[in-house]
């Protein structure tokens, strides 16, 4: 295909993309946290809101700031969420100067075919998305100067300020970013040393990472919150900690997005095949083909055996990637997908949502092996044409869901209307989200902080009871006759 065809091809995959993922967005209500930070917005500053979180709350300065933003301006993040998904593939795709429709679409598909709860609680949860979505494209930035500084062994002055302003921003967001820039930072300043290239500069994102981590590391309010919310995690010693945690890291590390692990199997088969150790090449195979299984059941079972499993893995993954191009890039990209989970087991809190990098550098890894093991241009057209297919059975399947949502949404809304201009009420009915829709929408009786904020948010009477209640059917149909009736 000509190059004027391909960037014209490219052009309508970002823009369909990014509408696609403006849609959704805007689809989505505001929910569980949300509430929280956009009442606090109507009482306080942006500025002073962020300020009282970092002393009672978290570290996470900048993923607080774009939390109270977006929260009470959700028109601006509906925009900005679907750009910067948008931008986060852009830059993924041009870290190979070859990168085709195939790969843009291999891409996309990865990043819609997220898991349900990575995808609630990070995609449409607004001060989930403020917190891990909104640096992906300055973590892919950061590490395409690292890569280019290693490949070339210099670095311009306007790459530096650029590494030297995501090294220290990057980490102000979450704690595991945090550590995965120190990691990245670290390991970029040692091959600079051994190397005698770029010394300075890489000392220099090094100290600039690890300044930005003790700034989140020392706040008072996580100290505070870790304290109050979670006395026993904190009184466990670190391998405590690790035994709490360990079948999460295990899960999310290593058969958490199914398609991405299947599909990365099945690439690395592909390069085994190349391998000219023979005694080595058949062994990798039968490895490639038993961690497909694994992935689809989910593991063994046995904590002991997918430990152990986890490690052969890893160790064939950092053996695959020395003997491919690229080897140091690609061995960071695993290391450091392992690093970013694996730091989360000293945490009270190891969600899902902690996962999104892990995953992000596993979508790099597995894209860079794609367009150097894809050579023919009919395998392209084909793997085009399957991976099309995959995006467009992913977005139907959203737009269903999220059709759905918005259903419910206009239901709720007649409701909280109708509760508004009752504040005597003793009880408020409200339509519940069915579950594995989005993200905390129904709040439990015992949650006084959420079921404060929804009372807040909403404005509704401060003696009102707040109820939810659920539908047997959540049909089209079936919500448009319960949309009918909350308007008699």
């Amino acid at each position: 295909m000509p190059e004027n065809r391909r960037n014209i091809v490219r052009i309508i995959l970002y823009g369909m993309f990014f509408l696609f993922l403006y849609v959704i967005f805007h689809l989505t209500p505001l929910c569980g946290d949300d509430w929280v930070y956009a009442s606090a917005m109507r009482e306080s500053s942006l500025i002073a809101n962020t300020l009282g979180f970092y002393q009672t709350w978290s570290g996470r300065v900048l993923g607080e700031f774009f939390s109270f933003l977006f929260a009470s301006h959700k028109r601006l993040w509906e925009v900005m969420n679907a750009g910067i998904l948008t931008g986060t593939v852009y830059l993924i795709a041009r870290m190979k100067k070859n990168n085709s429709p195939a790969g843009i679409l291999l891409l996309m598909f990865l990043f819609l075919s997220v898991p349900y709860y990575l995808r609630a609680q990070t995609y449409t949860f607004i001060v989930g998305s403020a917190a891990y979505l909104v640096p992906l494209p300055l973590l892919v930035i950061y590490l395409t100067c690292l890569k280019d500084m290693v490949r070339q062994g210099t670095i311009s002055t306007g790459r530096t300020a650029v590494c030297a302003f995501c090294a220290f921003v990057l980490t102000l967001f979450m704690q595991n970013l945090s550590a995965l820039t120190v990691f990245l930072s670290l390991m970029a300043a040692g091959y600079a040393l051994t190397k005698k290239i770029c010394r300075k500069e890489t000392v220099l994102f090094l100290a600039l990472s690890i300044a930005g981590t003790l700034i989140i590391a020392l706040s008072p309010g996580s100290s505070f919150r870790m304290a109050r919310d979670f006395p026993e995690f904190a009184s466990l010693g670190i391998f405590g900690k690790i035994g709490v945690n360990l079948r999460q890291f295990l899960n999310l590390t290593f058969f958490y997005h199914k398609p991405l692990m299947i599909m990365l199997c099945g690439m690395l088969a592909i390069q085994a095949k190349e391998l000219q150790e023979r005694n080595i090449r058949i062994p990798v195979l039968g490895i490639m083909m038993i961690h497909i299984a694994l992935t689809l059941s989910g593991g063994t079972g046995n904590l002991t055996a997918d430990t152990v499993w986890a490690a052969v893995f890893t160790c064939v993954l950092l053996y695959l990637s020395s003997k491919g191009k690229q080897p140091l890039f690609m061995s960071a990209l695993v290391l450091g997908a392992g690093a970013s989970n694996a730091v989360m087991m000293a945490s009270p809190v190891f969600g899902d949502r902690s996962a999104l990098y892990t995953v992000v550098l596993l979508i790099i890894y597995l894209y860079l092996l794609f367009d150097v093991q894809i050579i023919s241009e009919r395998v392209r057209q084909l793997t085009a044409v399957l991976l099309a297919v995959g995006i467009a059975v992913s977005s139907v399947r959203l737009g269903l869901v999220y059709r759905m949502v918005r259903d419910v949404n206009a239901v709720r809304y007649h409701q909280t209307e109708y509760y508004r201009i009752r504040p005597d009420a003793e009880e408020a009915w409200f339509l519940a989200y069915p579950d594995y829709s989005i993200h905390s929408p129904n709040i439990e009786e015992t949650d006084t902080v959420h079921i404060e904020a929804f009372r807040r948010y909403y404005w509704l009477g401060e003696n009102t009871r707040i109820r939810f209640y659920y539908l047997d059917d959540y049909s089209h149909q079936r919500l448009m006759e319960e949309l009918k009736q909350t308007d008699e």
